[in-house]
């Protein structure tokens, strides 16, 4: 198990990844860095974790430049992105999306709960991305701001040189219905939907396929699959390091509120 850490004040739903950034190699000898090394020995995972004090500056690290699957911490550079769009004016926040019965997701949100034709501005889709790390305003986001590929030449302009979206969170769960069978590459957005959730909008036409579907992953054993190509980075939704991403997260700090930090000394 791979397992990144993070210390910020941004909680994301997702039970797989919690991420932070980086630190000089003076605080590698620090009291704190010690300590967490000494903890995450406990643990049977690789992990990472970097911390960062705002006001002085003081780093502590482990692992701070290994890459982890960045599971929904990924999303962060997708609101950034996002934000950055509206501060240009190529994205109005007051905007509404009409989300489609293609752009339900399966996994975290609430999207998936409402009725299709629901009207959420752009703004409402950012905030549940991040919120609830909602799946399905994930992908609508990201094909908003321009695909995937659109987020890593943001991730590469920036100066983020780990920090990676691999896929979409459809292409990302589709992969784990092809290690089943590869015909399952060609399902379509409504058919992943339905083998994750009990809508019955989308599975009561589905029922064969369901059927096949969980006949067929118990017989392959579709968890042992899923484990053996896990060290992949290629599977995952997305690559972090702890460094980068401490990275990212405090230049979301304003600077105005940073200054005040260091000032309250």
């Amino acid at each position: 198990m791979r397992f990144p850490l993070t210390i910020v004040a941004l909680a994301l739903a997702t039970p797989l990844v919690q991420v932070l950034g980086a630190a000089p190699a003076a605080a590698q000898q620090s009291g704190l860095t010690r300590l967490l090394e000494a903890e995450l020995a406990r643990f049977p995972s690789k992990s990472g974790i970097y911390v960062k004090h705002l006001a002085t500056g003081e780093e502590a690290t482990v692992d701070a430049d290994g890459r982890y699957d960045s599971a929904s911490t990924i999303k962060v550079a997708i609101m950034v992105l996002a934000y950055q769009l509206a501060d240009q004016g190529k994205l109005d926040l007051d905007e509404r999306y009409e989300i489609k019965a293609s752009d339900f997701r399966g996994g975290s949100g609430i999207f998936r709960y409402h009725d299709v034709g629901l009207k959420a501005t752009w703004r409402d889709i950012i905030t549940q991305m991040i919120i609830t790390s909602d799946n399905s305003a994930t992908d609508i986001m990201i094909k908003r701001v321009g695909g995937v590929e659109a987020v890593n030449n943001f991730l590469r302009g920036s100066g983020y040189t780990a920090l990676k979206l691999n896929k979409t969170t459809l292409d990302y769960f589709r992969g784990l219905m092809e290690v089943v069978n590869p015909k399952y590459r060609s399902l379509s957005p409504e058919d992943v939907f339905a083998l994750q959730s009990n809508v019955p909008y989308f599975t009561e036409p589905r029922a064969a396929l369901i059927k096949e579907f969980n006949e067929e992953a118990a017989r392959r054993n579709q968890r042992e699959l899923l484990k053996q190509r896990s060290p992949d980075q290629a599977t995952w939704l997305g690559v972090v390091t702890p460094r980068e991403t401490g990275r990212m997260m405090e230049g979301i700090e304003p600077r105005r509120s940073r200054q005040s930090l260091r000032a309250k000394r």
